[in-house]
């Protein structure tokens, strides 16, 4: 959905600032900007390229990169409330789900009535999840699948209604066997194939056979129309202390890389932020 990044040019992110010089009224002096600014400690932009000033809302200003942001927080919202809009008595299933999507969605989920079911690499994280946060059960991708099918199993009974698929691989194969007839798949991520580019899926047939309804969707899509009403949503959770979110940051631009692989050897929960300055 976007093209590669050029080589000799900064990485993309989603970054939060503080404008220093400006020329454009839409962005002044002293306020605070989101947009796509890029692993670096300054850019120029301006408000006909995305850039935005932001309101801190009463809350910590790393929100706006985590639990309020397009990325996550929309992102979150869209996968419960637009498309598998999960129905009480019914299962939720989300992988990575200590991830900062996963765990927001399981807790948005765990609002509507539904049976919500993590799926995590650690015991911390399930530990996270069902202690603090309210999901029912939390199972390990990284037990094999065919545990991992046993685990789901018992951990929804009922078989699976709604899933929300981070990663891709023995995950989603895992979860598409224990499905039911007319379950609902949001997919915004493939993670598990991002090293070896492997986005196979052997269960593929299961989608015609159980009559599964996936849909594949990026939050940015959903900008426009949808992400004053999620933020809005979502900071009235978070100030009544009914929505919880974790975050990792960690700090200084000379860490970038060391920091970015904290979400594929496992050590990372929640939304992993570089402070630079």
């Amino acid at each position: 959905y976007m093209p590669p990044a050029d080589l000799g040019v900064p990485m993309r992110a989603l970054t939060l600032g503080e404008v220093v010089e400006s020329s454009d009224p839409a962005l002044p002096v002293g306020a605070l900007v989101s947009g796509l600014g890029g692993v670096q400690d300054a850019y120029v932009t301006s408000a006909k390229e995305g850039a935005a000033v932001v309101d801190a809302e009463g809350m910590p200003l790393t929100a706006q990169l985590s639990v309020l942001s397009a990325v996550i927080g929309l992102t979150a919202w869209v996968s419960v409330e637009k498309i598998t809009q999960p129905q009480p008595g019914e299962t939720f299933v989300v992988s990575a789900g200590a991830g900062a999507v996963g765990s927001l969605a399981g807790q948005l989920a765990k609002r509507r009535g539904a049976r919500v079911v993590g799926i995590v690499g650690s015991e911390d994280k399930a530990r996270w999840l069902t202690e603090d946060l309210g999901f029912d059960a939390a199972v390990s991708y990284k037990q094999g699948e065919e545990a991992l099918v046993a685990a789901l199993k018992e951990a929804a009974p009922g078989g699976v209604d709604c899933y929300l698929d981070n990663t891709g691989g023995a995950s989603t194969e895992a979860v598409l066997r224990v499905a039911n007839n007319h379950a609902r798949v949001a997919l915004c991520g493939v993670i598990s194939g991002y090293q070896s580019g492997d986005h196979g899926l052997r269960a593929y047939d299961l989608l015609l056979h159980r009559r599964i309804k996936l849909q594949g969707f990026i939050g940015f899509d959903w900008i426009p129309d949808h992400l004053a009403e999620a933020k809005a949503y979502l900071a009235d959770l978070v100030r009544k202390g009914e929505l919880k979110y974790k975050e990792d940051v960690q700090e200084g631009l000379e860490n970038y890389v060391p920091a970015l692989n904290r979400l594929f050897d496992g050590t990372n929960t929640g939304k992993l932020i570089l402070k630079i300055a």
